[in-house]
């Protein structure tokens, strides 16, 4: 009788140790899975301060770099305005109009039958100049308004080779009170008053037409 009951005792023993081996390996395996969950923590948490810190390290760069930076962007705006002003005044310069060429032109053309008494000018405008010029003589001859005519004709073909947009036309055109002795005869004169307009230097570009 002793001996039944000692085997129903390691029976149960048995059952109990099996009903409790699921529970030890699920222990375990929750052990290992918190394992590894607290070393993915740590490791992002240890990359996550090496970022900080990295942040941090460029923040205080900046801080030191971007006074340097500002000054620079200053330093470039002067120097841009320095390079535009000094753009407009050489542009300026190669621009500029001179008189000696047209009073050259204006000298050539003159025929010993006439006489200047006056000659005034202006410029006005930047790139494209216009330049007005007022010529005021006498003409002698037998037809002196011929004269004078011609004369005029000839300054507007010297003048349509070098220049834009030339105009000429007389201011007055009077009949003098003199005689002016031409090859040893004294001739009859007029006195002139021509008013001249034209362009100098680059004109204008036309802007561009967009198709529809």
């Amino acid at each position: 009788m002793a001996l039944h009951l000692n085997l129903n005792h390691e029976l149960e023993r048995v059952r109990a140790q099996r009903r409790r081996d699921p529970f030890k390996l699920s222990m375990i395996a929750l052990a290992i899975i918190a394992a590894g969950f607290a070393a993915q923590y740590f490791w992002v948490l240890g990359k996550s301060t090496l970022l900080t810190r990295e942040v941090e390290a460029r923040r205080a760069e900046f801080a030191t770099k971007e006074p340097l930076a500002k000054a620079a962007v200053a330093e470039e705006a002067e120097l841009k305005r320095k390079l535009g002003n000094s753009d407009r005044f050489h542009k300026r310069i190669e621009g500029r109009f001179y008189w000696s060429p047209l009073i050259q032109e204006v000298v050539q053309t003159v025929p010993a039958n006439i006489q200047i008494t006056r000659f005034a000018g202006d410029v006005t405008g930047d790139e494209a100049k216009k330049v007005q010029v007022n010529l005021d003589g006498l003409a002698a001859g037998e037809k002196p308004r011929g004269v004078a005519e011609d004369f005029l004709q000839k300054v507007r073909t010297a003048l349509e080779k070098k220049y834009r947009n030339v105009t000429l036309s007389f201011r007055h055109l009077e009949d003098g009170t003199d005689t002016i002795p031409v090859d040893g005869k004294p001739q009859p004169t007029v006195n002139f008053a021509i008013n001249i307009q034209f362009q100098h230097g680059e004109a204008p570009t036309a802007a561009p037409v967009r198709k529809p």
